[in-house]
Formats: C-alpha cells, sequence, structure tokens
C-alpha cells in the first residue's frame, strides 16, 4: 500500500479521476535503467474511471490495484507503460470515524477496510442467543452512517455470531467480537452465504 495523492474536491457525482504523474519515468531491469513511456501518448495522466460519489465534509479513500504484469511492455519502442488500474474500494468517512478507525486497528486498518464489501456505523439495538449446540449470537444493528456499499433504503442489518450466554453459561469464540445492547460500533462486513459476516474477526469491529 502506498499514497499516492490527496487533495481537496468538491462535493457531487464525479465521472474520473485524473492521476498526474511528475518527472521522467524509467523502468529498472537486468540490464539498467531504461526511460518509460506512457501509451496514449500523454506523458503525466493517467485516468480512474467511476463515478464517484462525495459526500461533503469526509475523506473518501480510493483503494487502487495496480499489476506492473499487465501494464509494462517492451515493444520496439522500449518500455510502454499501459496502466491496469482497477479501483478495488471507496471508503467514505467523517475525520472521527478515520481517526477512531487507525486508533482501534492500527497497521491491519488498510486490510480490514480492503476486505470489506460493506462498512457502517450504527448502533446494536438488540441480541439474542440461539439455544442450540453450538451456541450463537443473533445481532441486530440499526444503521447510522454507510461508510461502504450500503444502498440508501438500507436501514437496519443483522449479523449472526459464534458464542454467547446460555443457562448461565458463556461461550466466546477466541478472535470473534462480542456484542452489548445500545452499544455503538464501526463494522466492516462481507457476505457469507446468505448473511453479512464480520471481516478479519474481532478487527472487523471498531467500537465507539
Amino acid at each position: 500500500m502506498a499514497l499516492l495523492s490527496h487533495n481537496l474536491i468538491a462535493a457531487g457525482t464525479h465521472a474520473m479521476f485524473q492521476i498526474v504523474l511528475a518527472g521522467q519515468h524509467t523502468v529498472q531491469d537486468a540490464d539498467g535503467e531504461h526511460p518509460l513511456k506512457i501509451f496514449d501518448g500523454n506523458e503525466s495522466i493517467m485516468e480512474v474511471s467511476g463515478p464517484f460519489e462525495l459526500r461533503g465534509g469526509r475523506l473518501t479513500e480510493l483503494f487502487l490495484e495496480f499489476d506492473p504484469n499487465t501494464s509494462v511492455f517492451f515493444t520496439s519502442e522500449g518500455y510502454v507503460l499501459d496502466a491496469d488500474i482497477r479501483v478495488a474500494s471507496v471508503l467514505s468517512m467523517t475525520p472521527e470515524q478515520e481517526n477512531r478507525i487507525v486508533q482501534a486497528l492500527g497497521p491491519k486498518t488498510n486490510l480490514v477496510a480492503d476486505s470489506a464489501e460493506l462498512a457502517l456505523e450504527g448502533q446494536v439495538e438488540t441480541t439474542t442467543v440461539a439455544a442450540e449446540r453450538i451456541p450463537r449470537t443473533r445481532v441486530s444493528i440499526r444503521i447510522e452512517d454507510r461508510l461502504r456499499g450500503l444502498p440508501a433504503n438500507m436501514n437496519a442489518l443483522q449479523l449472526t455470531v459464534p458464542g454467547g450466554v446460555v443457562n448461565g453459561l458463556r461461550l466466546r469464540v477466541y478472535g470473534m467480537p462480542q456484542f452489548s445492547q445500545n452499544e455503538r460500533v464501526i463494522l466492516f462486513l462481507k457476505r457469507i452465504g446468505n448473511e453479512y459476516g464480520i471481516v478479519e474477526g474481532e478487527y472487523g469491529k471498531v467500537s465507539l
């Protein structure tokens, strides 16, 4: 992971972003350093296609995947860059949310964020334990803010996590988060079968 750039951008819908490359471009091989040309003839700009919905007063992070093995070619004109850039994910946060996530996850922040299909801030409304052979806790979350991937009409979400208290006995699964009623959380989720599950175990839950 590397930070390529940051800037202030007006809120609204943007069709694309442009990455402006500074200076001369080179590539290193076994024979030394060689000039690297941009495929389309524009020596300074690469485009990242959207659309991107930016909300005001927030930090929007674009996670880009770049594969040099499918982007750099040796031709009769020398080395050429035909960039294979994919938007892996977009995360929209308030500065307060970003500070809390980084504080809680530290070096795992990028791993957790990149693994999640959905990200949200919400409040735990109910927790219900199913008294099965292996107890599982059903957690109902009221969605308060959408950080990634949730439709505007989605106001609640159900999760099932292993563990819980049955007949006075508590089962806790190592590495899995626990929830309590009225707790406020930021969650990083991905679809597992017909439900959403928490990514990276306990790291996918940030308590507020």
